[in-house]
C-alpha cells in the first residue's frame, strides 16, 4: 500500500505524514521531487538529452515500483512543482515536466492521495471509494 502526499513547499506535508503513521508502521519517503531533480542533473551533464529523457522516465517508474514493493506501507511526499511561471532555463523546464510526470505516476499507483495546504490534508483519491 502506498499513500501519496503532494502540496507546496513548507505546507506541513511531513507533519501530516507522521500523523498518518501514528496509526500504523510504515516508512516516509520524503522529498521525492529531489530524486527527480537529481535525474535531471544527470541528463544535463551528458549529451544526447532527448534519448536520455525517456530513460529517466523509465528510471522514475522503476523507483516508484521499488518504493511500493519494498516499503509497504509507504508514504511518499512530493512538493508540487509547476503551478508557477514557466522556468527560463531548459534544465528547470525539464525538471518541472518530469516532476509532473512523477506526480502523476505516484498518484496513479497510490491507494490514497492527499493534497496538503497550510497543514491541512484533503483526501483527493481513495481506491476504496472514499474520495472527497
Amino acid at each position: 500500500m502506498m499513500i501519496f502526499i503532494v502540496g507546496g513547499a513548507w505546507q506541513g506535508k511531513r507533519k501530516f505524514a507522521e500523523s498518518l503513521l501514528l496509526e500504523t508502521t510504515g516508512e516516509i519517503v520524503d522529498q521525492f521531487h529531489l530524486y527527480v531533480k537529481e535525474q535531471v542533473h544527470l541528463i544535463f551533464s551528458k549529451e544526447n538529452r532527448e534519448s536520455l529523457l525517456e530513460q529517466v522516465k523509465v528510471q522514475i517508474s522503476c523507483e516508484i515500483e521499488n518504493i511500493t514493493r519494498n516499503n509497504p506501507p509507504a508514504v511518499v511526499i512530493m512538493d508540487e512543482i509547476g503551478c508557477g511561471i514557466v522556468p527560463v532555463q531548459p534544465e528547470d523546464r525539464v525538471y518541472r515536466d518530469l516532476a509532473g510526470y512523477a506526480g502523476q505516476l505516484l498518484a496513479e499507483k497510490a491507494e490514497i492521495v492527499y493534497r496538503v495546504t497550510a497543514g491541512i490534508g484533503v483526501k483527493i483519491k481513495d481506491v476504496k471509494g472514499e474520495n472527497t
